[in-house]
């Protein structure tokens, strides 16, 4: 036997790059995974505070609607009110002229 054959140098092993190219995807894709969820998280929060602004805009809204329409029955309350005052006031005149007139024919 040879010499080198047996006591040869030691054969040079360089780690494989594969399993590192693997993990590295696979981390790459967890991230990407884990970035996508915090987003979707973050634009569901953001919805969820547009939500709950809009329905205070209503809560607030409704509110004003309701004070437009108390002023409005008030309105409406006022007006028939002086209708039927003058309606009244109308018929006194007619019957103060009528009594007035009979009043100057009896003397």
């Amino acid at each position: 036997m040879r010499k080198s054959q047996t006591y040869g140098s030691p054969k040079k092993t360089r780690p494989s790059t594969a399993i590192k190219n693997t993990m590295m995807v696979e981390q790459s894709g967890d991230i990407y995974i884990q970035e996508s969820l915090h987003n979707a998280q973050m634009t569901i929060s953001e919805q969820e505070i547009e939500i709950e602004r809009l329905k205070t805009t209503v809560i607030a809204l409704n509110a004003k609607c309701s004070i437009v329409d108390d002023h409005k029955n008030d309105v409406d309350n006022h007006y028939s009110n002086h209708n039927e005052s003058e309606t009244k006031r109308v018929e006194l005149h007619s019957f103060i002229t009528t009594t007035s007139t009979n009043v100057h024919n009896d003397n």
